[in-house]
């Protein structure tokens, strides 16, 4: 194992600052075999970030790689001096996007964490069917707003929307009551 870290440290050093573009393939101490583009390296803190494009539909893959836990490091292909603004513009990141989902996810998981079991299946019950968000301890959903204590009756918003709501509750109250 020394050694695997000697050899890491070396090829860091050959290369104190790892060239962006460039494609590498690493593997941890832990088995995990990572390859793709270098996106990033700074060489204070020996972080990495490698890039993986993305296969069929899905979107890009980051990984953010401290060479420290590295056992075995290649540089398959230096980087190529010119990269084309396509490229450039494939691997840019939202984000404004980025922070709103993770500001949706820290919302979502403190409206679970701090609501009645009603209110979980509620919120599970209409993400199902819509995109929805937590405000305090209410459901918002197409523009209405579900209240505690989460049942048909506590819905306020247009008359068509509280209609459908209340008819996908009601199926999920009754669902509910059918396992228990």
């Amino acid at each position: 194992m020394r050694l695997a870290y000697f050899r890491v440290i070396m090829a860091a050093r050959q290369s104190p600052s790892i060239p962006v573009g460039a494609e590498v393939q690493l593997t941890t101490y832990l088995g995990e075999i990572h390859q793709g583009e270098v996106t990033a390296y700074d060489p204070t803190t020996k972080l990495l970030v490698v890039t993986k494009s993305p296969s069929a539909g899905k979107n890009h893959e980051f990984r953010i790689v401290n060479l420290n836990y590295v056992s075995d490091f290649k540089i398959i292909r230096e980087a190529s001096g010119s990269r084309s603004s396509a490229q450039d513009a494939s691997v840019r990141v939202d984000i404004d996007a980025a922070i709103r989902r993770a500001h949706s996810n820290v919302t979502e998981k403190t409206f679970m964490a701090n609501t009645t079991p009603e209110g979980r299946r509620a919120y599970d019950a209409v993400r199902k069917a819509f995109e929805c968000s937590c405000s305090g301890e209410d459901i918002v959903v197409l523009e209405a707003r579900i209240k505690p204590p989460y049942t048909v009756d506590s819905i306020e918003g247009p008359q068509q929307t509280v209609d459908y709501l209340r008819k996908l509750l009601s199926q999920q109250t009754t669902a509910a009551k059918g396992k228990s």
